[in-house]
């Protein structure tokens, strides 16, 4: 009951706002009202910005058939969000984690981890459950969030949607830097530092961005460091431009496991409580090189050039579990495990878009193609996976020879090479209908050797994949401000990431993907509100599963689905009061799924999936130096595990700041976080581990331009 309340207060506000922008009376009355709001002033989404992740043809929002979020730096500022999983958590439907094993998933549309794709400046790396890591968001210019399968622009993956990070780009205006500092709870630290602009040679633009972030964290050794480095130089020869890109990334992430229920609950006493080895590793150090080629040789023609590396060096060693048994009163520290990760990707992406005129219809194709390489080894020791009985009331200090693992040494390296060409074409019918239509080929093959000299028979194999992916949409715009849009988009999914397929999984298929989507866009009162919604319906096919008859082996015949509905709203109410929410409503579940034991699991809902969640914020100007806000997110209950034996509860969270801007000085931030000290799970680790979510916390900032 609670939760269909909160949806339906939010459901409540967006009727009454968006019925008054259609009535034509309240446009009339307002006439003797002084507004200065515009498009711009409207922080969460702008329907006429050109997305860069939901198609390549640059299109704008109004005209693209398909929903996203656009959240750019202002914005990510003004909401306070700190990483890359609070500002993904502002987006419509979207959940974040941070479990340790994978930091920095996503869940939204009824799916999580690896059916959502990471991008970084439009560039994929691999399974986001092995490479993301939460990020600083000073170097950020934006983060886009597209909904739905992506695969016709992206491969494989992006079955429920792709998130794509876009660093800083060099202005063509004077120099102006920026500048971030903050301090909180937990004793929580961030600065940054950026600049951009033009230099002593004439054409030539720069940015660099530098940032750091460190917590001790509210659980005992939970704490982390992330550092950021970013920098571009653009040069401009008039048709001609070319950028040399180059970002840095470093974390250290004490790695904390989550909570045990014991008897039903969380002991309040243990839930500061970690009990991971304390001499535990869960670190990364990463870099992206990008030269980047933008040629327009004609007014009908476009031609971009991206040449890429990257390369991260990953390490866990943890004891990433625990078991607790409540009819023998026992408690134990289990999974020891250690791992490292060496990866490097090299790879180049052409595309060029011709516009034309067909009979009088403006089109637009485009036609491109993807290669690259990534190799990858892996490092990790033979586990023993002991049960290490303790008092989780007075646990001993836990180190990594405890598990009694055998030494770490290589044990597989897998390259896989990736071939992909791909289409756009975008065709104006009239000036009301658009027409969208995406193809793309993507030939992958995987060569996988086994490094490890005790394993007698061997697992090295190699491995083809050849798949077309693809998309129809079309987008008929009411009027000016206000249209409609539908589209069919297909996906492929690897049952596991490519680059870690052992011989188990060698031999199977890609999965399936497919989403039916309609929608509708518009804004109203000259443009000082937005709204968005969209019905959808995703079908993923052919996951794995073990087999009904012989539950000791694996067959594809998974199948899951989900079906929702999405809404957003931004509206400027005049000069003094700005408002935004969305809210999501979905029904997700497994249609063909079996347990190791050989139960059905058909009709359960997958684990980490919210089918109720919305947020909203409302910002008061009380005059030029004086600015108030709070915010609400609502999320509701959740499943552990696949087999939904055990839930965590609906939560609902406020934050609440005060700014004052001095312009000698900047802004001043005084932000109050989960102020009335909800306790809640965030996450679910290893189908019954709570993953907390902190509890009331500060924050003072100071963020100036000069």
């Amino acid at each position: 009951m609670t939760s269909f309340k909160n949806i339906s207060i939010i459901l409540l506000s967006f009727t009454i706002l968006v019925a008054n922008g259609f009535a034509e009376e309240p446009l009339v009355q307002l006439d003797g009202m002084v507004v200065n709001g515009s498009q711009s002033d409207i922080p969460s989404f702008n329907l006429n910005d050109e997305t860069v992740i939901g198609s390549r043809l640059n299109i704008e929002l109004m005209d693209l058939p398909a929903s996203m979020d656009i959240l750019d730096q202002d914005l990510l500022r003004q909401r306070g969000a700190r990483t890359t999983l609070e500002a993904v958590e502002g987006a419509v439907g979207a959940l974040s984690g941070n479990p340790p094993g994978a930091p920095g998933v996503h869940s939204m549309r009824g799916f999580s981890n690896s059916d959502i794709s990471h991008l970084h400046n439009g560039i994929r790396i691999t399974s986001p459950g092995m490479s993301t890591r939460p990020l600083d968001t000073f170097n950020l210019e934006r983060v886009e969030i597209l909904k739905g399968p992506a695969s016709v622009l992206y491969g494989d993956g992006a079955l429920a949607g792709a998130i794509n990070f876009v660093s800083k780009q060099p202005s063509r205006a004077a120099v102006e830097s920026e500048f971030y500092l903050s301090h909180g709870s937990f004793n929580t630290q961030r600065v940054g530092l950026g600049s951009g602009g033009t230099t002593s040679v004439n054409n030539l633009y720069y940015r660099f961005d530098v940032s750091q972030q460190n917590s001790e964290g509210y659980i005992d050794r939970s704490g982390f460091e992330y550092k950021n480095y970013s920098g571009t130089l653009l040069y401009d020869f008039g048709d001609l431009e070319v950028s040399l890109e180059a970002e840095f990334t470093e974390d250290d992430i004490e790695a904390y496991f989550g909570h045990h229920e014991i008897n039903g609950r969380i002991p309040s006493s243990l839930r500061k409580t970690n009990f991971n080895i304390v001499d535990e590793i869960t670190e990364q150090e990463s870099h992206w090189l990008r030269a980047v080629v933008d040629w327009q040789p004609s007014s009908s023609l476009k031609i971009k050039n991206v040449l890429y590396q990257y390369e991260a060096d990953r390490h866990w060693k943890n004891a990433e579990d625990a078991k607790v048994n409540d009819a023998e009163g026992t408690f134990a520290v289990t999974g020891f495990f250690e791992v490292i990760h060496d990866q490097s990707i090299l790879g180049n992406r052409f595309e060029a878009i011709f516009s034309q005129n067909i009979s009088g219809m403006n089109n637009r194709v485009l036609l491109g193609f993807d290669v690259n390489q990534n190799r990858f080894k892996n490092t990790g020791s033979d586990f023993a996976f002991p049960d290490i009985i303790i008092d989780p009331f007075n646990p001993p200090a836990l180190v990594f020879t405890a598990g009694e693992n055998k030494a770490t040494a290589p044990n597989r390296k897998t390259k896989a090479d990736s071939l992909s060409l791909f289409m756009e074409d975008q065709l104006e019918v009239t000036d009301k209908l658009i027409l969208l239509f995406g193809l793309r080929q993507d030939d992958i093959k995987i060569e996988s050797d086994d490094l490890d000299a005790n394993t007698l028979d061997g697992e090295t194999f190699s491995n083809d994949y050849s798949e077309t992916t693809g998309r129809f949409g079309t987008t008929y715009k009411i009027t000016d401000n206000l249209s409609v849009y539908g589209q069919y988009a297909t996906s492929i999914v690897p049952v596991a990431s490519l680059v870690t397929l052992n011989g188990s999984a060698k031999d199977f298929d890609l999965a399936k993907g497919e989403q039916i989507e309609i929608g509708i866009k518009q804004s109203f009162l000259d443009n000082r509100g937005q709204w968005t919604a969209a019905i959808y319906d995703i079908t993923k096919e052919d996951g794995l599963t073990p087999d009904p008859n012989d539950p000791s082996k694996r067959v594809q015949i998974g199948e899951q689905q989900s079906q929702g509905v999405e809404i957003s709203l931004a509206l400027q109410i005049n000069d003094l009061w700005q408002l935004e929410a969305n809210a999501s409503v979905l029904n997700a579940e497994f249609e063909t799924y079996n347990t190791a034991s050989g139960d059905s699991l058909k009709g359960n809902t997958p684990a980490n999936v919210a089918e109720q969640t919305a947020n909203l914020w409302i910002h008061y100007q009380a005059n030029d130096a004086w600015r108030i806000g709070g915010s609400s997110r609502y999320v509701g209950e959740r499943e552990m595990d696949n087999a939904n034996t055990d839930q965590m509860d609906a939560y609902n969270l406020f934050d609440f700041y005060v700014r004052w801007t001095e312009p000698e000085l900047g802004e001043v931030t005084f932000r109050v976080r989960n102020a009335f000290d909800e306790e809640y799970s965030q996450w679910s680790v290893y189908d019954d581990a709570h993953l907390l979510g902190d509890p009331r916390s500060y924050e003072i900032s100071l963020y100036r331009k000069f």
